[in-house]
């Protein structure tokens, strides 16, 4: 050969590991058609054809490849030299110099690996491509020398024999670069894996490795046998990496290619492991309408499926539904009924899989468990007549102990404070509220109305309970006779009796209060009203007038912390006067009520009086000329001081405070008023100063929160030469529409912008809700929409400045909820630096839609109601009719620990369980009156515990529309914000 470059550099080979050679003979093929045997310190003399220097091994394979008379090649690991040879003699001792001469591969090898990767369709992309790089490194990693195969071979049994698996992969890989038979690539395999379970700190790399090598060979096996044993081993392989689902399809492809006992028991253990299976079954009895449910260890198939055919049902009028993801129910089965069912082979999970045998299971249905429980919040009773009465609600029982609690106007904030009035009360918090702060009045029975396994609603007169009473606030207890709290939970109903009604309202001379009869809906005067703290003390005490109206002065409405206002007890009549000090509680009050100033406003904004905030006594509007600036302009501020009557403040200075984007002060400015409370600031942004979002502060008392503020951007940026505006026609567009955008473009210093090229894309993603429907949601939590997006491009201006342009729409499968349409459009300058705008617009639905609104903040407090307002909406965005079914579900989701080779893992599985259905049909009064008042909207509501709930709504009357809402429901739960008046109650 010629002679190396003498060149210092003290290298030692060590074999490189995952070395690359993708391009060896085409990126398509699986199997290299081209491998070296390669020999360490050899040189091969003669035969030069070719020099390459500080080159690569890789690049000096690849350069004998494309050379179709390189036979051999010699590379200089000290200095990078390679030399490509057509012929070679004897070979010769050479140190850092790698040899090796070149073998093709058989003729057929590149078709067969084709067909036998179509197989293995349950593999990665990735996991194909590893198996290509390490057939195509394998010369490298494992120099084979001057031994031939079998030799190696011999080696590797010995170094197996002596317990060394690692060395005797190595044999085996040696053997390889002479053979690359399948079944030395299945020993190659075996040993690694063999390997991979004596050295943990290596097994990752080492398991890899093996199946790389099992998909090698598999790629070239040509007879059954050896492509079952090389499809076990990849399965086993693949339990390894933590892959336990690829494992089943593995070993199926085995049992489809040769059958055996042993892999057909291991398949049954894959299938129990990781396969798609049932793994429970749930009887749900607790429901008006039973069901029998099975759980499955994956999702079930998304298609439309009747998954009738794949149950064995035992009676009439029963269906299977697909409830969840992973379950299958039974539904039309009786309380106190048996039921056998056989859930046959052959079900479809979503990532193809189908069940490989049938389960049966044989399940009674239980009477529902006795319950109680009243169906609302709280109630206010009338103070005069006889008629008082609670609803209460009953399962399987015909009896309640009731007891009767009174809670005093002194005690009211605690009980509000403390979270009992009005929420569900858990059995160990009983014993603290009857002994701190209700004190028990009554106790009675109660005969309840009773069918077996129906919910039955009795009217419970409580006139003896409140005889002599009078006025005040009452908790009911109802319990199950001979049953412990902590067995069956009482049901606890809040309620008042008064006819006194109070509304608030909060402004910045103070706090109103308008009292009036909830009979008669007449001004109450001379009413006590009174004012507490936090901490329960009075801060102020007033009377009504003729109008029933009282103001508390704003001073006392501005204390924090325990002397922050918090409620207002209204009390009327004769009271009692002894001993007590002034400020103490009204005793023997003839009526009396009270309104918590804690809870969330009445939220009106969304019947169109929203308004602007109360102006506070110092008003002030700030403006800067423009809102983007660059290191070392001046921004120009403007601040107008108005009072609350929006008339100028004079003689008032007035401070700005500019802060950088890390919240620090960069300076301040103090402006005296320049006439008419208007003030002017001048401030200097350096050109060192930081980029970024800037915060500018006007000030009267600086220690005082900042009485309005305003952001400005600083930043490296060029002004655009050139502005263009968007339009889209007023006509509705709806999904497969082509509408056309108008664009007019102009350059800023007045000339038409003409042939300026323009470009952009089209984006669709869902919309947040429909603007005539604030708060509704629409479409399934479950089936979110994925944003598409469609390009535009090639079209130029006109010479007026005009393009329209055909907006390619893409194309999707109407997803049956809200879209929107946001057009980006960039116009190029003459320089080629683009300038873009956009548009958005709401598409018109293709078809009707179900909106779901909850009517609570994000939670629901446990034990309580959760309440929903449905509607259905038309193509044409307005309110229609639709008859619909709902159901409410309980998820439970539990996590499955198996320990596996040691190692833990976990899947999770989820269950729903029923709490509560119904039908109902939507918009079914907008034919008259009253229906155009109360709008299109239907309200649902369902008693819920702690956990994930889910509500699905579907239309039952030929249509797709379907929309479902995920919650949760736990012991903290926000106050509650959506409690609004109605359109038609108030004028």
């Amino acid at each position: 050969m010629s002679t190396f470059r003498s060149i210092s550099l003290s290298v030692t080979f060590v074999a490189i590991l995952g070395l690359t050679w993708a391009g060896i003979s085409g990126a398509a093929d699986l199997v290299p058609q081209q491998r070296f045997v390669m020999s360490s310190d050899v040189d091969l003399p003669g035969g030069d054809i070719s020099s390459l220097f500080d080159t690569t091994l890789e690049s000096c394979q690849k350069a004998c490849v494309s050379n179709s008379a390189c036979t051999a090649i010699t590379f200089n690991s000290r200095n990078g030299s390679c030399f490509l040879k057509a012929e070679f003699g004897d070979t010769a001792a050479y140190a850092d110099a790698l040899s090796g001469f070149m073998l093709n591969a058989s003729p057929n090898t590149a078709a067969l690996a084709q067909t036998r990767a179509a197989e293995l369709s349950f593999l990665q992309p990735t996991d194909l491509a590893r198996a290509t790089e390490l057939a195509s490194g394998l010369a490298v990693r494992h120099v084979t020398g001057a031994s031939s195969a079998a030799e190696h071979v011999a080696a590797a049994q010995a170094e197996e024999s002596n317990g060394n698996m690692l060395r005797a992969s190595s044999h085996i890989g040696a053997a390889l670069n002479i053979t690359d038979a399948a079944s030395d690539w299945s020993e190659y395999a075996r040993l690694l894996r063999r390997a991979a379970a004596r050295d943990k700190s290596t097994s990752s790399e080492l398991q890899q490795r093996a199946l790389a090598a099992t998909i090698n060979g598999y790629l070239r096996a040509d007879t059954p046998g050896l492509r079952h044993n090389l499809l076990v081993e990849m399965a086993q392989i693949l339990e390894d990496r933590g892959r336990g689902l690829a494992m089943v399809p593995a070993l199926r492809l085995a049992q489809q290619i040769q059958m055996r006992t042993d892999t057909q028991a291991a398949l049954d253990k894959a299938i129990g492991k990781y396969g798609f299976r049932v793994t429970e079954h749930d009887v749900q009895s607790d429901s008006a309408r039973p069901r029998i449910c099975v759980q499955f260890s994956d999702d079930l198939a998304k298609t439309d499926i009747d998954f009738n055919k794949f149950v064995q049902l035992d009676g009439k009028g029963l269906t299977v539904e697909k409830t969840g993801d992973q379950m299958l129910c039974v539904e039309g089965v009786s309380h106190g009924a048996r039921h056998t069912l056989t859930f046959r082979a052959g079900i479809p999970a979503a990532d193809g899989q189908t069940t490989a045998k049938p389960v049966t299971i044989t399940a009674y249905v239980r009477d529902r468990s006795p319950a109680l429980r009243f169906p609302g919040r709280a109630y206010v009773l009338p103070k005069v007549g006889e008629n008082a009465a609670l609803p209460i609600e009953a399962v399987n029982t015909d009896k309640a102990d009731l007891t009767l609690f009174r809670v005093t106007d002194r005690n009211i904030l605690r009980a509000i404070q403390s979270e009992y009035f009005g929420e569900p009360m858990s059995y160990w918090r009983e014993d603290s509220f009857s002994s701190e702060v209700g004190a028990e009045i009554w106790q009675g029975h109660a005969e309840l109305a009773m069918e077996v396994n129906r919910d039955m609603t009795t009217r419970l007169p409580m006139s003896e309970a409140l005889a002599g009473q009078g006025a005040g606030i009452f908790a009911l207890r109802a319990s199950m006779p001979g049953k412990d709290s902590y067995e069956v939970a009482p049901a606890w109903q809040w309620f008042v009796v008064s006819d006194l009604g109070i509304s608030t309202l909060s402004g910045t001379d103070g706090l109103h209060v308008v009292v009036r009869s909830l009979g008669t809906a007449d001004a109450k005067s001379k009413v006590t009203v009174e004012l507490l703290s936090r901490s329960n003390e009075i801060l102020g005490r007033l009377q009504t007038d003729a109008q029933g109206y009282a103001l508390f002065p704003a001073a006392l409405t501005r204390g924090v912390g325990a002397l922050a206002p918090a409620m207002i007890v209204a009390k009327e009549g004769v009271v009692k006067k002894g001993s007590a000090k002034e400020g103490s509680a009204n005793e023997g009050a003839a009526d009396m009520a009270f309104l918590s100033l804690t809870d969330p406003e009445f939220d009106l904004s969304d019947r169109g009086v929203e308004g602007r905030e109360p102006a506070p006594p110092i008003d002030v509007f700030l403006t800067t000329d423009r809102g983007a600036y660059r290191a070392g302009d001046t921004v120009y501020a403007t601040a107008l001081s108005r009072d609350a009557n929006a008339a100028a403040i004079t003689g008032l200075p007035l401070t700005a405070i500019v802060k950088r984007p890390d919240g620090v002060e960069y300076s301040r400015v103090v402006a005296a008023d320049a006439g008419a409370g208007g003030h002017v600031f001048a401030l200097p942004i350096a050109g060192s100063a930081p980029r970024g979002v800037w915060r500018l502060e006007v000030k009267a008392d600086l220690d005082a929160p900042a009485l309005t503020a305003k952001t400005f951007l600083v930043e490296d940026f060029l002004p655009e030469r050139i502005d263009f505006s968007l339009n889209l026609p007023d006509s509705p567009i709806r999904l497969g529409d082509t509408p056309e955008l108008t664009l007019d473009a102009k350059y800023l210093f007045g000339a038409v912008g003409s042939d300026l090229s323009v470009e952009g894309d089209v984006t669709l993603r869902a919309a947040n809700g429909l603007a005539a429907f604030p708060g509704y949601q629409f479409g399934r939590a479950d089936e979110p929409f994925q944003t598409q997006m469609a390009g535009f491009s090639g079209q130029t201006t006109d010479d007026q400045g005009r393009a329209v342009i055909a907006l390619p729409m893409p194309e999707v499968t109407d997803p049956l909820r809200p879209l929107e349409m946001t057009v980006a459009t960039r116009v190029a300058e003459g320089s080629g630096r683009p300038v873009e705008r956009r548009i958005t617009r709401a598409l018109q639905p293709s078809a009707p839609m179900i909106g779901v609104k909850p009517l609570f903040d994000e939670v629901v407090k446990q034990g309580s109601e959760a309440k929903f307002s449905l509607l259905a909406v038309g193509s044409d965005e307005t309110a229609t009719t639709m008859t619909v079914t709902w159901e409410l579900s309980r998820i439970e989701t539990r996590y499955q620990w198996y320990q596996e080779y040691g190692d833990w893992r976990w899947e999770p599985v989820s269950r729903r369980e029923r709490v509560a259905d119904g039908r109902a049909e939507l918009g079914k009064e907008l034919g008259n009156e009253l229906g155009k008042k109360l709008g299109a909207a239907v309200e649902i509501s369902a008693p819920v515990d702690w956990g994930e709930y889910e509500l699905v709504v579907s239309q039952v009357d030929g249509g797709d529309a379907a929309t479902s809402s995920r919650f949760y429901a736990g012991w903290y739960a926000p106050a509650d914000v959506t409690s609004t008046p109605t359109p038609w109650n108030y004028p």
